[in-house]
């Protein structure tokens, strides 16, 4: 008797509590929202939060299914330890220990009632203008080449690139897809893997923007294509005497990253992209040039937002996708912004 009466007292506070922050979440309150952007989480995972919580009080109220009981617990524990984990990494001291510390709190995650807006801005917004400030308030026009103009990345680089000012020079094999630009950009014709070729079209430019890669699926004869690329290209700007380079590569590179699992999924399913990539950013950062390595998730043709998330040498937390028009914006803002310099950028929504 004693021991029901203990493990009832003990589930009921549990599901008090995970009912509470579970419908807090699933209706994105403003003060769970401001504690899920505070901790760098996007706006998506309150539902996935919410909807888990209150799944979980089901399970442990609902009679028999012992086995799932187990598990509920198992994933509350896992999500308070997550949580107290994700705001010790914040800087939040011994608000981590409080499993209600996102609903209770009303220090610096939450804004006063009185100074809080009625709209939710995303976290990925407010990453976004924070890191790229400088790139933000004080660019100067540039002249930029781009390489891989007529790719889903470096389209959007060469659209946004002309909206933003810049001088734009597009590198191509074949120009036909350029023709929307015609008039307002220099095109130049060749080869990518030849370097020779590539130095007479560097010179002379501010910075080089790369979103080349090899097409999906990837063909056999693609295999070193990124490793041979950056082999032409670093001997090149070398020669030519530009220095800035900013380049696409991928989130599989990310060893650290755990939700999502970016690099154990390329070593399982991608491994030649995996091989292929870290030898190009081999190549590219044992170079004396000011390069900087933007890493983006999954590519969607989503429509630009200019709202990501943006991490210096980590992805964001969550990061499973991104639209092909913000990696663009985040090459562009990163050229603008010298403090970028040796960097690798993840960047996610």
């Amino acid at each position: 008797m004693k021991k029901a009466i203990a493990y009832w007292t003990a589930t009921s506070f549990v599901c008090v509590i995970m009912t509470i922050s579970g419908l807090l979440a699933a209706l994105h309150h403003p003060r769970m929202m401001t504690a899920l952007a505070h901790l760098g989480y996007p706006k998506y995972f309150a539902n996935l939060l919410g909807t888990g919580k209150l799944i979980g009080v089901i399970v442990l109220l609902v009679p028999g299914i012992p086995k799932l009981k187990e598990w509920a617990y198992v994933a509350f524990g896992i999500t308070v330890l997550s949580g107290a984990y994700s705001h010790l990494l914040s800087g939040d001291g011994l608000m981590a220990l409080d499993p209600l510390g996102d609903v209770r709190s009303t220090g610096r995650l939450v804004p006063d009632a009185s100074r809080r807006s009625k709209t939710y801005s995303p976290p990925s917004a407010q990453i976004t203008t924070a890191f790229f400030t400088r790139a933000s308030k004080e660019y100067r026009r540039m002249k930029l080449l781009i390489l891989g103009a007529t790719g889903g990345i470096g389209f959007e680089t060469v659209r946004q690139a002309i909206d933003r000012g810049h001088f734009v020079t597009a590198f191509v094999r074949s120009p036909d897809r350029l023709k929307p630009f015609a008039g307002r950009i220099a095109v130049q014709q060749g080869d990518l893997l030849k370097s020779t070729e590539l130095e007479s079209s560097v010179a002379g430019h501010d910075a080089v923007l790369s979103g080349f890669g090899p097409r999906l699926p990837i063909a056999k004869s693609d295999a070193n294509l990124l490793g041979n690329f950056a082999a032409a290209l670093t001997p090149a700007m070398q020669r030519a005497g530009v220095r800035r380079l900013v380049i696409v590569s991928t989130a599989f590179l990310f060893r650290d990253s755990i939700v999502p699992p970016t690099y154990l999924f390329g070593r399982l399913f991608f491994p030649g992209v995996v091989r292929d990539a870290t030898r190009m950013e081999q190549i590219v950062m044992s170079s004396n040039l000011d390069w900087t390595i933007v890493r983006p998730p999954q590519l969607t043709d989503n429509p630009y937002t200019g709202r990501y998330r943006v991490q210096a040498g980590h992805l964001p937390r969550f990061g499973f996708n991104i639209s092909r028009a913000d990696v663009a914006d985040s090459l562009l803002r990163a050229a603008e912004d010298p403090s970028t310099a040796r960097t690798i950028l993840g960047v996610s929504n």
